[in-house]
């Protein structure tokens, strides 16, 4: 596997910047890009949410291109709360997972959703090399988690927001504005120290 990134401010590209990264198709000797991997909310960008329009455009370049797409829905708890509802996502790609472990207090890693067919092969390497979880309480919390916790995702954007409201009051700091959960920044003044950033 060889990946080629698309780079964008905010973590999230174009119909057109999709075109432009896929391999020569008529190349003999080259190899043909097969998979467009997207995340939503997007670590790169900050935890910012995939609109829907850039998607649509991916997909159909994608398509076009013969390429399958998948979204990696890991904070989709978090996207679904700022506009773009989480069942906008499956109509533009082939596969998207959930992770009831990111944000929602579950114990069960990420599920992955698409047709049947799609699904078959990943089905049989799951099996393959991390076999079968059959404690049902184990499970238990990960449904639990969905009914109860989804709405508390609201909590956390707000506790995010707070932190980063009095972080961006240090002046040396770099804030890039928090739209979900994720509060990254950057110092700027070299030589900081744990302790000094926390005195600051």
């Amino acid at each position: 596997m060889i990946i080629r990134t698309v780079e964008d401010a905010h973590g999230a590209f174009t119909g057109e910047q999709f075109k432009l990264a896929l391999r020569e198709p008529n190349i003999r000797n080259a190899l043909r890009s097969r998979l467009v991997l997207v995340e939503s909310t997007s670590n790169s960008g900050f935890g910012a949410v995939w609109p829907i329009e850039p998607l649509k455009g991916i997909a159909n370049v994608a398509r076009s291109a013969c390429v399958v797409m998948h979204m990696d829905g890991a904070r989709l708890a978090n996207a679904s709360l700022i506009g773009s509802l989480a069942n906008d996502y499956p109509a533009y790609v082939e596969s998207f997972w959930l992770d009831p472990t990111n944000g929602l207090g579950a114990s069960v890693d990420a599920s992955d959703a698409g047709s049947k067919e799609f699904t078959k092969d990943p089905w049989r390497q799951k099996q393959m090399l991390r076999g079968s979880i059959r404690q049902s309480d184990v499970i238990a919390a990960a449904f639990w988690s969905l009914d109860h916790n989804w709405n508390r995702m609201r909590e956390i954007h707000d506790n995010a927001r707070r932190v980063a409201e009095d972080i961006a009051n240090v002046k040396e700091i770099e804030m890039p504005s928090v739209e979900t959960n994720l509060v990254l920044f950057e110092v700027r003044k070299t030589g900081w120290t744990t302790a000094m950033l926390i005195e600051a």
